[in-house]
């Protein structure tokens, strides 16, 4: 059963209304729901005269937005000055369209029961009647998130309460320390894992998918996530990154190195946050923190750090070098190779291609064909000269998700746990 849907209702017409949204988008997601949002669905085409009619039944958008809105499980409204302002927010709340389409949908739910919910982002002066009876309207079902800016965890703790009404079963702690302790268990007993090849144990590739993915921020595809999202999910891993640092549990130290390694796989991903002032920051901060910390012998985690930094060590613009990323990516290929991940293998390869490393690549030529030939099947292309789009592209289709944390299985076995730690409290 798919999970449910939730409709946002909001502007991007300003930045920090944008901001705003994207922030409960990714949240919205982290909690493993759906969400329609309209920057994702564009509208059907519309003429000039019937783009003029407004939000009225004679422009497409009309029907495109009460569509979407009837087929969602509930309605999360983003209230800012600026988007109570909006025409067709303003047809979102309207009670007709609310009651005609929505009801439609749902015959079990009467008027006064409708899942419709308001995330107050900033304050509203002055504000129209129609506010007002909204307000009077939804007693409860206001999620005041005007000051939970610069405190990311504040967020999905508000947003709880909508989905605690909505969506109870996917209802679990995000905690850092616990998601963790969650997913290892779950990795280390998988049997089976999106994209994973049959020379390859589930739970070997579960862990790679972990280490060269985007930490808890994203459970679902990687493939669609933009830029504001990931600006916005390296503010917030900064942020669940501050709260273990005076905890110890076995595994504490592997999840702190995470948090550096996802940080950089989010900048890595990024066109705006890896260089700073002149400066990579994934080469020259979080790849060397983590090689720090890291033990001299390979494993799935020191490999996949070897291929992200191979990466960035030849993808950098201030700070190449050819020399070191042949070493990582050399290393972190063999390695996959002995696992039997030819996949990785294979992009391990095309990357030391581009350092131009010919008496390497002349000892491994049958390798490095099939390299070519994995990389295709793929649908990618090889020979792309944008290494960004390639790389990024070749770990999209090879770990194409749902991530562990948008499983059944994972709510199951959170909830598990709660019960197990309510039992031990008890006592």
């Amino acid at each position: 059963m798919p999970p449910p849907r939730i409709f946002l209702s909001h502007t991007d017409s300003t930045k920090t209304d944008r901001e705003a949204t994207t922030a409960i988008l990714v949240e919205l997601r982290r909690f493993g729901l759906e969400v329609w949002i309209d920057r994702e669905h564009p509208a059907p085409p519309s003429t000039p005269d019937q783009e003029k009619a407004g939000p009225t039944p004679e422009n497409p958008l009309f029907s495109h937005i009460s569509s979407a809105l009837a087929e969602s499980d509930a309605i999360l409204y983003v209230a800012s000055p600026t988007s109570i302002e909006r025409e067709f927010v303003r047809l979102e709340l309207d009670p007709r369209i609310l009651h005609r389409e929505f009801l439609a949908k749902h015959p079990n739910i009467v008027p006064e029961d409708i899942p419709f919910f308001i995330a107050l982002v900033a304050p509203i002066s002055n504000p129209p009647a129609l506010w007002v009876n909204l307000l009077d309207s939804c007693s409860g079902k206001v999620l005041d998130l005007g000051n939970s800016a610069k405190t990311p965890l504040m967020i999905p703790a508000v947003l709880s309460v909508m989905v605690r009404k909505v969506a109870p079963e996917y209802l679990l702690p995000l905690d850092p320390v616990f998601n963790f302790m969650t997913k290892n268990d779950l990795e280390g007993s998988a049997k089976q894992a999106p994209g994973c090849p049959k020379t390859v144990s589930p739970s070997t590739w579960r862990r790679l998918e972990n280490y060269l993915g985007l930490g808890p921020m994203f459970p679902g595809q990687y493939g669609s996530i933009d830029e504001e999202q990931l600006t916005y999910a390296l503010h917030a891993l900064n942020g669940i990154a501050k709260m273990p640092t005076d905890l110890w549990y076995p595994g504490i130290e592997e999840l702190r190195s995470l948090y550096i390694l996802w940080s950089a796989n989010i900048m890595l991903r990024s066109g705006t946050l890896r260089i700073q002032n002149g400066r990579d920051i994934p080469v020259e901060f979080n790849f060397s923190n983590l090689l720090n910390r890291l033990e001299v012998e390979i494993n799935d985690l020191t490999a996949a750090i070897y291929l992200q930094l191979g990466y960035a060590l030849l993808t950098s613009q201030v700070s190449p070098d050819r020399e070191a990323a042949r070493d990582f990516l050399s290393a972190c290929g063999d390695y996959f190779m002995k696992i039997g991940a030819k996949p990785l293998a294979s992009l391990s390869l095309i990357l030391l291609d581009r350092t131009g490393d010919q008496n390497r690549l002349n000892t491994l030529v049958s390798v490095d064909s099939e390299a070519f030939t994995t990389i295709k099947a793929l649908g990618l292309d090889p020979d792309d000269g944008d290494l960004q789009r390639l790389h990024h592209g070749v770990l999209d289709a090879l770990f194409p998700g749902p991530r562990i944390e948008a499983t059944a299985e994972y709510r199951s076995a959170a909830k598990s746990q709660i019960q197990q730690m309510l039992k031990v409290f008890a006592l």
